[in-house]
């Protein structure tokens, strides 16, 4: 394949002037969030503690004030929103690091924490939750927070607008929408939901008797559908199923697009929460899940079926919306749960919400391709088969994209699985923890842990990184016209 050709005519590199200042950008909002974290260890743990988070902020602050200097040029490319994304993502889990090896943490073991917790995944290599200060527990629910409501943002964004601001290149469009002007009017609306969830889900842990630390952390957690808990145990640590379920609640509804609720709450929904195709789609798949796991536990494992019932549910909740919540040992799960949750977690939520996996909406495209190619074998030659999802027409484009995100999903999973396979893991269980990392779940069979070879460990740190990016925004920083070639006007 040829990089030349009649569309990089149509192709614009990145400025890197641009991306610099929308860099410097993220990095003083990542020192503002990080100030919080600091304030807790401060309080908590002592001014030690918090010196290392203070050291983090201060460098985050002043980087990020040298490139704010710059000229942000004229509007904003796809390819330069996206860049500066990935580079955001990166640099948040680095710079945490450092502060969560405060804690007892190896180096790998703390930027394994870290990226699994920007990434709102969940997975640890750490022992144990024992011991530890309550300035680290909260800072790694506090990172699935953010990281939550940042890649909520920039789904929002670049998927959510087809046809829009980020489905265009800003330059050469004189009537073309400023991506970063839009993107920081989605951020105010998601906002204004997210804190709502948070603060409902904190206040209803507090009122059912969680204490302070519990109900703040898996508050962040559930909302962020992130599911780092401060138990070894997870949620089976928790005491009471109504507790549990509460927790689970607030992830169900993490896992549906933060963009539809705030046109809910605005009182201009385009249509019952009930008829849209992904939320309806969410419920559908998840009470599947939640079914097919039941009747495992039940006849292939040892619960009776009050228990299989509760452990199906909630290990369905928590696969499907990716949370990661546990209720109860993975590795004790029959082979067909395992394999029941693997689908469930490759699929994950909805767009535009904080869930991980291909999305329910690309999972009913994929679907709805199917139903037409069969649909077309059954008709004459030149019959003309429209092809609609939900009342809509599916055009080319996007049935591509979906596939092809699909695909690119597959293939990150099938590398990493084999490097596991060379390692002599059992085949399942290091499948399971794979589609886990890269899903950005958090459930674990037990191969991940402290044990884990470092190689491993940082393939799945790639995993949860190229997953909750959706791949795309990595290629991107990879690709040849993202850096060379004619570049727009940066006035």
């Amino acid at each position: 394949m040829r990089w030349g050709g009649p569309d990089r005519q149509l192709s614009y590199a990145v400025r890197p002037r641009t991306v610099a200042r929308h860099y410097g950008d993220l990095l003083l909002i990542l020192a503002a969030l990080n100030a919080v974290p600091m304030t807790v260890a401060l309080i908590v743990d002592g001014w030690v503690s918090g010196l290392w988070y203070a050291i983090s902020v201060a460098i985050l602050g002043a980087a990020g004030g040298v490139l704010h200097r710059l000229s942000p040029g004229r509007g904003l490319q796809t390819n330069e929103a996206l860049a500066v994304a990935a580079a955001a993502f990166v640099t948040a889990a680095l710079v945490i690091s450092v502060p969560l090896m405060h804690a007892g943490l190896a180096f790998m073991d703390a930027l394994f924490e870290s990226i699994s917790g920007v990434t709102t995944t969940g997975l640890t290599t750490t022992a144990t939750m024992a011991g530890k200060p309550a300035g680290f527990l909260f800072t790694r629910a506090w990172l699935q927070w953010y990281g939550g409501f940042g890649i909520v943002v920039l789904s929002v964004a670049l998927v959510l607008q087809p046809g829009g601001a980020a489905r265009r290149l800003a330059a050469g469009e004189g009537t073309a929408a400023d991506l970063a002007v839009d993107t920081r009017a989605h951020a105010r609306r998601v906002l204004v939901v997210y804190l709502v969830l948070t603060g409902a889900a904190i206040a209803t842990l507090l009122l059912v008797g969680l204490r302070s630390l519990a109900a703040v952390t898996y508050s962040l957690s559930a909302v962020s559908t992130g599911g780092f808990a401060i138990d070894d145990a997870s949620l089976a640590g928790v005491n009471g199923w109504t507790v549990r379920g509460l927790v689970l609640l607030f992830s169900l509804l993490g896992a549906v697009s933060f963009s539809m609720y705030y046109q809910w709450f605005r009182g201009r929904p385009r249509r019952a929460p009930w008829r849209d195709v992904n939320v309806l789609g969410l419920v559908i798949i998840t009470i599947l899940a939640a079914i097919a796991l039941t009747l495992c536990l039940r006849f292939e494992g040892s619960a009776g079926w009050g228990e299989a019932i509760r452990q199906g549910l909630s290990l369905g909740v928590s696969g499907q919306t990716t949370t990661g919540f546990s209720t109860m040992d993975v590795s004790r799960l029959p082979p067909a749960a395992k394999a029941v949750q693997i689908l469930s977690m490759f699929i994950g939520g909805d767009v535009g919400s904080t869930a991980g996996g291909i999305k329910i909406f690309r999972f009913l495209v994929a679907l709805r391709i199917l139903q037409h190619l069969l649909a077309r074998s059954s008709v004459t030659a030149h019959t003309v088969l429209p092809r609609r999802l939900a009342g809509q027409d599916l055009p080319d484009s996007v049935a591509v994209d979906a596939l092809l995100l699909i695909g690119l999903f597959i293939a990150t999973i099938f590398l990493s699985w084999t490097l596991f396979l060379v390692y002599g893991y059992q085949p399942l269980d290091a499948l399971y923890d794979v589609v886990s990392a890269t899903c950005t779940v958090g459930l674990s069979t037990g191969v991940t842990g402290p044990s884990l070879p470092a190689l491993l460990k940082g393939v799945l740190c790639v995993d949860m990184m190229l997953g909750r990016l959706e791949v795309v925004a990595v290629l991107v920083l990879f690709y040849p016209r993202t850096w060379l070639g004619k570049r727009v006007s940066a006035s």
